[in-house]
């Protein structure tokens, strides 16, 4: 849902100020409106709940009190914000600020921006949301589709954007380290949102693209379509667009997964491809990642939501979460070792521990996982380490999951 602290980082509103109730700087904005000609009785006919409301307050110019009646009565109408043009009112009453701060109504002060300007603003806006949560349910959609081909999946494409083009697609997942969208996801989504070039003129070719940008669950995804299907163009492509965004600061921190497929009946795949490879960089520390087939780790997140997979992660959780009373918690242990592929002298550097107290807790380890060598542990090991590791960022792409697991 679009919020006033939303809009307020809009380059559009970089000189307008907050005079008085930041408490209700979150508020949700429905709407916008104009309070222009209408007297205070009939404001509740013509406002709504959510409103963003901008006015001069011409019809109070002569009164600083008539005015703040006009403001009061906004407020009470439960506005999500008041905007004023410093036309007539350059301040507002102490008493105006306590009240808009008790009722969790945000004022502010604006001079150099049209009304007109403003309401085109909010209101594209309003709509981007309103695609957005669209766009939610059909990557939804296309996210637990099965990898067969089928003539559904390009429709759907379609439906988020008809004009890309059908020959090839690379997909794009990015995000950083939270399993939440952060404050960090949505600046970056509006710095690709308003620089109009970032993904193209990446190399001369004889080709075209169409693209779209999604906010989508934790991250951000890009659908890119060329107008041709030579696989080295588009690998090259790929290649450069990712050396492009890692060399801009704004990329910094952030988890980069790509995937591809040559045709929308299989769009599916990509998508699937790109958060994969983007929970890969999460679990292994990497900037980036191309979605591999060849990659262990990615048979292991094809199948983490099944239930029997689902029920190994659990149980193991729980059994190195409390083991038996003769050992400490082993889960740190049994992920660092597997981190340090098996050190166990890096293991217990990084956990402050002498090398026998590393080796003791593997013996629970081993016993946990009733495994009958270092390889089979290690295996075993690294099943749990992928699945406990991906829970959190993968789990909310499958329908009837919650957005963290349990």
């Amino acid at each position: 849902m679009l919020t006033v602290s939303d809009v307020m980082t809009f380059p559009l509103f970089k000189n307008v100020q907050l005079v008085a109730g930041k408490s209700g700087i979150n508020n949700i904005i429905l709407n916008t409106g104009i309070l222009d000609w209408e007297t205070v009785d009939i404001i509740p006919q013509y406002f709504n709940d959510g409103e963003i409301v901008l006015t001069a307050l011409t019809n109070a110019k002569e009164s600083r009190f008539v005015a703040e009646h006009y403001i009061k009565t906004l407020i009470i109408n439960n506005a999500s914000a008041i905007m004023i043009k410093t036309v007539y009112f350059f301040e507002i009453s102490d008493e105006l600020k306590q009240f808009a701060q008790e009722k969790k109504v945000p004022i502010f002060f604006f001079s150099d921006v049209y009304m007109d300007d403003i309401i085109y603003e909010i209101k594209k806006q309003l709509e981007i949301e309103k695609d957005s949560f669209k766009h939610d349910l059909i990557l939804d959609r296309l996210f637990n589709m099965p990898d067969t081909p089928c003539t559904e999946s390009g429709k759907l494409l379609k439906q988020m954007n008809p004009y890309f083009f059908e020959q090839a697609f690379i997909t794009l997942y990015i995000s950083d380290n939270e399993i939440e969208k952060s404050d960090k996801m949505h600046g970056l989504h509006e710095y690709i949102y308003h620089t109009q070039n970032l993904l193209e003129y990446i190399k001369n070719g004889n080709f075209s693209i169409v693209y779209s940008q999604l906010f989508y669950k934790r991250g951000i995804m890009l659908i890119i379509s060329f107008d041709m299907d030579e696989f080295e163009e588009v690998k090259t492509y790929s290649n450069y667009l990712l050396e492009k965004l890692r060399n801009d600061k704004n990329f910094e921190g952030t988890k980069i997964g790509i995937g591809s497929c040559n045709s929308p009946n299989t769009i599916q795949t990509a998508i699937r491809s790109a958060i994969f490879a983007n929970v890969k960089c999460i679990i292994n520390n990497l900037d980036s990642a191309f979605y591999d087939s060849r990659d262990s780790i990615y048979s292991l997140l094809s199948v983490a939501n099944q239930p029997k997979m689902q029920e190994y992660r659990k149980t193991f959780e729980g059994l190195l979460s409390h083991p038996a009373k003769k050992y400490t918690p082993l889960l740190d242990t049994a992920l660092c070792f597997v981190i340090h592929g098996g050190d166990v002298e890096d293991v217990a550097n990084e956990l402050f521990q002498h090398k026998n107290t590393i080796r003791y807790r593997l013996k629970g380890i081993t016993e946990i996982f009733e495994a009958e060598n270092q390889i089979e542990l290690y295996g075993r090991l690294y099943i749990f380490f992928v699945l406990h590791k991906s829970s959190p960022f993968l789990s909310m792409f499958y329908l009837g999951n919650n957005a963290t697991p349990q």
